[in-house]
């Protein structure tokens, strides 16, 4: 898996261009990608929520799935999922 990151762009520059509502989920505990990454991205992603998921580590889905599910629910109703016509659209 290391030497696929290897040959991935970096992107950082360039989240500040991502316009369509983004949400990051991060479990408390993570100690593979910390909380406090995902705040630098929250930070770098102007139109990203953050959403913290208590009591659990890198496997937030896994360890807290009812708490993920209304986290996830939520965003995309708030955002419009399963609308049938297209965003922009003429």
């Amino acid at each position: 898996m290391l030497e696929a990151n290897e040959h991935r762009p970096a992107i950082g520059d360039r989240l500040g261009e991502i316009r369509c509502p983004t949400l990051i989920v991060v479990g408390e505990h993570d100690a593979r990608t910390p909380v406090a990454m995902s705040e630098d991205l929250n930070k770098a992603i102007p139109t990203s929520f953050l959403k913290i998921v208590p009591n659990c580590g890198h496997f937030y889905s896994y360890e807290q799935p009812e708490r993920v599910c209304e986290v996830m629910t939520t965003f995309l109703e708030a955002f419009g999922a399963g609308r049938t016509e297209r965003v922009g659209a003429r």
